[in-house]
């Protein structure tokens, strides 16, 4: 399949883009349905609050875009609740798999992420400094799972915790109390994870 998804809660709608049934899905069903193929994409998708993509049998999103973002969320505002469950990422040579800032609540479960680039970051955390807050009045990446998050082949960085402020304070939103299970990567080149600042009162259980 090229460039497709279905939206709905439970109700199959198709879409022309995988983009677009996220789009679909903010303002409706808040769940996208990926049955069992692989989907195709050029261009960075971008996650929206409330949206969670699911997989429905043996899903697999595979990256053609060269260096860039696969998977990311909006730089102005937090990512409430949402979430990829189930569905598998070809990134390749991109410079990032997942790339999220202040998200909030949000499942990522169940993810084979390929690669094979060895300066790539696999999952990227970061807070925003302005913009939209969470329903904690603020911008802080908090009480989000992953779990199971599994990279093959070869990456340059798995995590990579970044919250914001000046180096020394004060901190302006921070990236804590998340959880992180079942966290592997089969090659890093750089680093397993980086705690780059702001990053403290995080769990990590079978990394």
């Amino acid at each position: 399949k090229t460039d497709f998804g279905a939206v709905g809660n439970g109700v199959a709608n198709d879409y022309t883009s995988v983009q677009a049934a996220i789009d679909a899905a903010a303002f409706g069903g808040k769940a996208v349905y990926f049955p069992a193929g692989t989907y195709l994409v050029g261009t960075g998708l971008v996650l929206k609050p409330y949206v969670k993509l699911y997989s429905h049998g043996d899903a697999q999103i595979k990256w053609n875009g060269g260096a860039g973002t696969v998977i990311s969320s909006s730089t102005s505002t937090t990512l409430n609740e949402a979430g990829i469950i189930g569905i598998d990422i070809d990134s390749v040579d991109a410079t990032k798999a997942i790339d999220l800032y202040s998200p909030y609540q949000c499942q990522f479960r169940n993810i084979l992420i390929d690669s094979n680039s060895a300066t790539q970051v696999v999952v990227d955390i970061h807070t925003n400094t302005s913009g939209g807050t969470n329903p904690n009045s603020n911008r802080n990446a908090v009480f989000n799972l992953f779990d199971s998050v599994l990279q093959n082949g070869t990456c340059g960085t798995l995590l990579r915790l970044e919250g914001a402020g000046p180096i020394g304070g004060p901190a302006t939103s921070v990236v804590t109390l998340n959880t992180f299970v079942h966290m592997n990567a089969s090659g890093c080149h750089v680093r397993g994870i980086d705690f780059v600042q702001w990053a403290d009162s995080n769990t990590f259980v079978g990394m």
